[in-house]
């Protein structure tokens, strides 16, 4: 039995649920095929006792402002020594605003929308997006507050192979009953209001 250790976000948004909702949904034919999913939302030492190990980018997200790099590379080395194979999944939604830092210690790097030209990602673009980048020369627009400079590092050409286009929120469940879902509790106000037009 193969086994694949999920490690995500405790606060689920819904580019999380969009990961996780595929893979929850075929568990159990997974399992018939030989292959076992276990999901985290910790870090704890039989967490790196996997075959393959699966990365949220979304785990990582307050760690690059609180930890820095170097805490995010001691976990991906640990996974990289005890696992066979790490794959981090990038779920930003753009092709954009990449976490390239991370390429050097994966496996495959798994975005939900890459470029078809991947060596576009060798170009540094202004607000770490090409949509961005085009206002900023063509319209002269300027920001005050740019994003963390870990957005825009650039791969190395040898790396472009392991950037893989994989699923995104389009998966999730949009069940009838999901509009109903209570407020997360990690917001800081207390207030929920629900527009929408007629059904």
């Amino acid at each position: 039995m193969t086994k694949i250790h999920i490690l995500h976000s405790p606060n689920f948004t819904p580019n999380e649920n969009g990961f996780l909702a595929p893979l929850k949904r075929s568990e159990s034919l997974l399992k018939k095929s030989g292959i076992e999913l276990f999901f985290f939302s910790s870090i704890q030492d039989t967490f790196f006792d996997a075959d393959i190990i699966f990365l949220s980018s979304k785990f990582f997200s307050p760690w690059w402002r609180r930890f820095g790099f170097e805490q995010i590379k001691n976990v991906l080395l640990t996974a990289k020594e005890r696992a066979n194979q790490v794959f981090w999944f990038d779920l930003a939604d753009s092709t954009g605003t990449t976490h390239f830092k991370v390429l050097p210690y994966v496996d495959k790097y798994i975005k939900s929308q890459i470029l078809k030209d991947k060596t576009q990602y060798q170009q540094k673009y202004y607000g770490m997006r090409i949509t961005t980048d085009f206002y900023h020369h063509q319209f002269n627009i300027d920001d005050e507050a740019m994003d963390e400079p870990h957005l825009n590092i650039i791969p190395n050409t040898e790396e472009l192979n392991k950037i893989q286009v994989g699923w995104n929120s389009g998966l999730c469940y949009y069940g009838k009953w999901r509009h109903y879902i209570e407020p997360f509790t990690w917001r800081q106000q207390s207030m929920h209001k629900l527009l929408k037009p007629r059904f």
